[in-house]
């Protein structure tokens, strides 16, 4: 495949990321111009660390993240942005580094310390520029913001996310190992939490779970929640936004060194075969792409070429 068809899919994924960006931020409360609400329930951490990525193509979001964190930081957990950022590119831990500690120095607000680097340069953004308000709470794509806002932070309000994002029409269980990979904690914690919804009842456990020694299931009634929650009983599914969101990052940052360091056809079909299966369970369960099979040429870049493609046509449907 030539650079230039290369370079043409990640441009197009990485405006594609940004749209979506635009939309979930304006669904949370930024004031921007952006397309249709976003529909799925947003990730409010893996929005942040994206978009301070994304920073270098779009300079305003400096202006839109400070003012949203603000705004809303009562409803960020501050454990969870530790957790996700790991294994992402050092620019988003430096901006991160940045963005806790003007909150520690301007804010007070010492819930950020952990996170805090007093060598951190200050985000390029405008101190007098309000770009965001509280958000809306009437559909499903602030749950999380909603239940961490009614239950406090932590890992019982974003297990509870979870579970009410599975098909409602279709009764879906989930492991506790499939929850912690999607919210980002620790099995042990996830393990706790769920257990102690299901006996409060907040979800269900398959009762054979804990006297065969099996692996843990849980379910929830999304419909029956709807009702409480006042918000469409249409409940899109969970996002799975942090999965996504890697990899475009991945892709884009992998195109970015190759325009810096021309390398050979083969170093780009290993490098493109090495992202695909990073990413195999992700690409698959959102039915993108098999990332095992072949494309017509034989090139395992347009493969992922492909991937991205399809990506960026599944969120303007389903975003």
């Amino acid at each position: 495949m030539p650079n230039s068809i290369a370079i043409d899919f990640a441009a197009s994924l990485r405006q594609a990321t940004l749209e979506v960006i635009w939309r979930q931020r304006r669904t949370l409360g930024a004031t921007v111009s952006s397309g249709a609400p976003t529909r799925t329930t947003i990730d409010p951490e893996a929005l942040i660390l994206t978009s301070l990525w994304m920073m270098d193509h779009e300079r305003r979001l400096a202006d839109v993240i400070w003012s949203w964190v603000d705004r809303n930081s009562a409803v960020i957990s501050i454990q969870r942005l530790g957790n996700l950022r790991v294994g992402l590119p050092p620019i988003v831990s430096t901006r991160l580094e940045s963005l806790a500690q003007e909150r520690v120095r301007n804010a007070r607000d010492a819930r950020w310390r952990s996170l805090s680097s007093t060598d951190a340069a200050p985000l390029s953004k405008r101190a007098d520029k309000i770009r965001a308000v509280e958000p809306r709470l009437t559909s499903w794509a602030t749950l999380m913001v909603q239940l961490r806002m009614g239950m406090g932070v932590g890992v019982k309000a974003d297990v509870l996310s979870f579970i009410l994002g599975l098909n409602m029409h279709v009764p879906e269980w989930a492991s506790v190992t499939m929850i912690a990979d999607a919210i980002g904690y620790t099995t042990a914690a996830v393990r706790r939490a769920a257990d102690d919804l299901a006996r409060a009842r907040f979800i269900r456990n398959l009762d054979t779970a804990e006297s065969d020694g099996g692996t843990r299931m849980f379910s929830g009634n999304p419909s029956a929640w709807a009702g409480i929650l006042g918000v469409s009983p249409t409940i899109p599914a969970w996002g799975y936004w942090r999965e996504r969101y890697r990899f475009v990052i991945d892709v884009v940052t992998w195109h970015d060194q190759e325009l810096e360091h021309a390398t050979t056809p083969y170093a780009r079909d290993v490098a493109a075969r090495e992202i695909l299966k990073r990413h195999r369970t992700a690409l698959r369960r959102d039915r993108i792409i098999d990332p095992f099979e072949s494309s017509s040429d034989g090139s395992t870049l347009a493969d992922l070429a492909a991937a991205s493609e399809a990506l960026a046509r599944f969120w303007v449907s389903h975003a």
